[in-house]
């Protein structure tokens, strides 16, 4: 009785196995390819790697129709802190990457982005800063943070430097790989909602820290 009790509450809650709402997590098509489009630190190849190793490489796009910002709230090292995130934003861009996966591989980042709500890009919305891939059989996803947690960078959940060393680190790959003038430049103009302050939490050289500081002098 009691295990039909739960199993009742779980539907009634729309939970996926993973715990999460399906409404906020669709269904994925197993006969389709399957890829991620990443515009945070998922941009960066080892830090996506850290969720899984066997993915595809980083490809730089730009995606019409959305608008990266600082609104995501979370938690980054137990440190409530306002992450990257993306929303629906038309006759606006942002550049990006994206990266092939499989339907499995894709409840690995389920988990790593459990803040944000994963949904369907249209393959209108992707111009391609190197060669195009077929995209008529594939299904491609992007994390977006939901309403309840979009909220602007504060002094109680400030961008942490580290964080933004990911991101920009990221960036600089894309553009050095690929030969992309301005791709690193672009991805602070095309960020919103960048605080006066960002809280200096690193205790190591960063790869590309003179570069980075550099970028972020833009926004003086």
């Amino acid at each position: 009785m009691r295990l039909l009790w739960f199993v009742a509450l779980f539907s009634t809650l729309g939970l996926s196995k993973t715990g999460f709402s399906s409404s906020c997590h669709m269904q994925v098509n197993s006969s389709k390819s399957q890829y991620i489009v990443g515009y945070g630190s998922l941009m960066l190849e080892s830090s996506k790697r850290d969720t899984y190793h066997s993915v595809g490489e980083n490809v730089p796009i730009l995606l019409t129709g959305y608008q990266r910002g600082w609104f995501a709230r979370g938690l980054y090292q137990g440190h409530a802190t306002t992450f990257l995130g993306a929303s629906y934003k038309a006759h606006h861009n942002m550049n990006a990457v994206m990266f092939q996966v499989t339907p499995k591989i894709i409840a690995a980042f389920d988990t790593r982005e459990r803040n944000y709500c994963r949904s369907l890009v249209r393959a209108s919305n992707i111009k391609w800063l190197s060669d195009a891939k077929d995209l008529t059989q594939a299904q491609v996803w992007i994390y977006m943070p939901s309403d309840s947690s979009r909220l602007k960078p504060s002094s109680e959940n400030p961008i942490y430097q580290t964080y933004v060393d990911k991101f920009l680190q990221g960036c600089l790959e894309m553009e050095q790989k690929f030969h992309l003038k301005d791709f690193s430049r672009n991805c602070i103009i095309k960020t919103t909602d960048w605080p006066k302050k960002i809280k200096n939490d690193r205790k190591t050289k960063a790869k590309y820290q003179i570069k980075i500081n550099q970028l972020q002098e833009e926004l003086k």
